[in-house]
């Protein structure tokens, strides 16, 4: 494969607002250009978001060397005509109109494509909105997925969704990756505490993931409660942007289970901040509903942390590597696990969390998945009559 492979990345936004993909997208062109692929991002600007993008951006180890083109909608074939040459394209996301647009122009211009829902036909996903969903993939969002190369998935279980729901492409199991260097910050913890000084004295719990229905939070407002009857040198920290209509709900949920001044909402958290906030807490907890990957957890992997998520999220390594806690979905088991971390002592926790940090960096680097993505470009483009995508179920 020629070593300036150039790959246009087509996602929706950058905006960090809109959750995971964005900081995925960013991290991996940053990685493709770091070995010597070329690779360009193909986005959409959002009025009043353009400060908080150039912060992301800037929060993350190379990504401001990597080409961004702006697609206004109704534009995205003109401006992907005008680029330069690429040589494949790989689509993040699933609803989004830049996606079919790309796709499109990719079919009419003889561009292969990879397409990755990042987790957008994950059942759970599906079932909201579920019949606008379902007429969509068999009617406006035919052509796209039909149109596919190569299905990405981050996970088994993902790339076995595809599967039942009919897709014929070649599945691509690849999972994102995780910059360990950038996670083996020392934290100032006086800073942090200055920010919020609820902070002072106590050990941390931490979440951080968007403030959304699917990650958890009303269960995890239960279990806290509970908890804090048992415990009084624990804090949770509640990082992450969202809705605001929806944090309103999760802070009252919060406060009726008795939680409320046992914990703390810091809202988003910037790309250069996140390390420090991740340093600063003792034990992580992601308690979602579904996930396709879930790169918050690798990310607290990476910091050291011990940390615990469900059977929706596809983290069996924590158990397998014995630095955290794979637990059913529900109040108890989160009660469960929860308590089982904090009854450790820093040292076990430690520990668990070293496991878990070395654990990331062979499975997880940056530089491992960039290598299999080229395999999956590869087959992609064609290097044999007989040879498929690489890493392909």
């Amino acid at each position: 494969m020629a070593t300036k492979l150039r790959v246009g990345h087509v996602i929706d936004t950058l905006d960090p607002a809109a959750g995971g993909p964005p900081g995925v997208v960013l991290h991996l062109a940053a990685a493709q250009r770091a070995a010597g692929m070329e690779p360009m991002i193909i986005t959409q600007r959002r009025a009043g978001r353009e400060a908080a993008i150039e912060a992301f951006i800037d929060g993350i180890q190379g990504a401001r060397e990597v080409r961004v083109v702006d697609a206004p909608s109704g534009k995205v074939a003109g401006v992907m005509g005008e680029a330069g040459e690429l040589d494949v394209l790989h689509l993040h996301g699933m609803w989004d109109g830049i996606l079919r647009a790309a796709a499109a122009w990719g079919r009419g211009a003889g561009v292969r494509y990879v397409l990755r829902p990042a987790g957008m036909l994950e059942p759970w996903s599906l079932s909201r909105g579920r019949l606008k969903k379902w007429v969509a993939l068999r009617t406006t969002h035919r052509a796209l997925v039909r149109g596919a190369a190569v299905m990405h998935a981050t996970a088994e279980a993902e790339g076995q969704q595809f599967k039942r729901l009919g897709i014929a492409a070649p599945v691509a199991v690849v999972p994102n990756g995780v910059d360990v260097d950038a996670h083996l910050t020392e934290t100032d913890d006086a800073a942090i505490v200055a920010r919020w000084p609820e902070l002072a004295g106590k050990k941390r719990v931490l979440f951080l993931s968007r403030v959304h229905e699917k990650k958890g939070l009303m269960p995890l407002a239960q279990a806290w409660g509970r908890i804090c009857k048992e415990v009084d040198d624990w804090q949770l920290v509640i990082a992450g942007g969202g809705d605001a209509g929806y944090r309103a709900k999760v802070e009252a949920a919060f406060a009726e289970a008795g939680a409320a001044g046992r914990t703390t909402f810091t809202g988003a958290i910037d790309a250069g901040l996140r390390p420090h906030v991740y340093a600063a807490c003792d034990l992580f907890v992601l308690p979602t509903f579904s996930e396709n990957f879930g790169v918050v957890v690798a990310e607290a992997m990476a910091s050291g942390l011990a940390a615990i998520t469900t059977v929706g999220a596809p983290w069996s390594v924590l158990e397998e590597c014995e630095c955290g806690w794979w637990i059913d979905i529900g109040v108890e088991p989160l009660r469960r696990a929860l308590m089982a971390g904090i009854g450790l002592d820093d040292d076990e926790r430690r520990a668990m969390g070293m496991r878990g940090r070395e654990c990331v960096r062979e499975m997880y680097a940056w530089g491992a998945i960039v290598e299999r993505l080229g395999e999956v470009y590869g087959g992609v483009l064609g290097a044999g009559e007989s040879e498929r995508p690489g890493s392909c179920m």
